[in-house]
């Protein structure tokens, strides 16, 4: 019963997933995105991965992609526009797809039956769920873990350097302070109506 409730969730991720590919309108994709990570949590509670299956919920759902959908939805994008252009990298989309899934595939075939049993075993042990998952973390992959973050923190950079606008760019300002200087030579005093200013000499 449960091999079968697995496979059936995993159909599902699957096609959510499509949907976000394939979704012209943004906010429908996000909302795709949001429905395959609560389905990816049910996968991994059907496997004993609840500490994952929470985290899942709570970072992804619950920051990254509500995150994604208020912004989509105060850019106001236009969405006939956007997706114009997009049909032209079908053919490119495709040939990555396919790549991925034969990547996917031999690697599922190939891999050898003593390490899926090492992993069976592994999260069958007396140990709690947290505790099996922060030790090979921060033991067997210490070193994966820190360039994990290396790159998390590379990527933030590279954000924040392509979003804030260089100072070398010339672009028009507004001096307030030039505008509303007065100079000792110029001095507007009384006016009378219809005329200018004069030089004091």
């Amino acid at each position: 019963m449960v091999g079968f409730l697995f496979f059936c969730f995993a159909g599902m991720v699957v096609f959510s997933a499509v949907a976000v590919v394939i979704s012209s309108n943004p906010v429908y994709a996000v909302l795709s995105l949001i429905l395959t990570f609560f389905i990816s949590s049910v996968l991994f509670i059907l496997l004993g991965a609840e500490l994952v299956a929470m985290l899942l919920v709570v970072v992804y759902v619950g920051a990254v992609a509500v995150l994604f959908l208020f912004v989509v939805m105060m850019l106001d994008m236009d969405f006939v526009k956007s997706s114009h252009g997009f049909v032209r990298y079908y053919p490119i989309c495709v040939a990555l797809a396919t790549a991925l899934f034969g990547c996917a595939t031999y690697a599922i075939f190939h891999t050898k039956a003593a390490f899926i049993r090492g992993i069976g075993e592994a999260g069958a042990s007396a140990m709690g769920n947290v505790f099996l998952i922060g030790s090979q973390m921060y033991t067997k992959y210490f070193y994966a873990f820190q360039m994990s973050g290396i790159l998390l923190l590379v990527a933030s950079i590279g954000a924040l350097v392509l979003t804030v606008r260089s100072k070398a760019v010339k672009s028009r300002k507004q001096n307030v302070y030039a505008q509303v200087d007065r100079s000792s030579k110029v001095e507007l005093c009384s006016p009378a109506v219809c005329k200018g200013i004069e030089d004091i000499d």
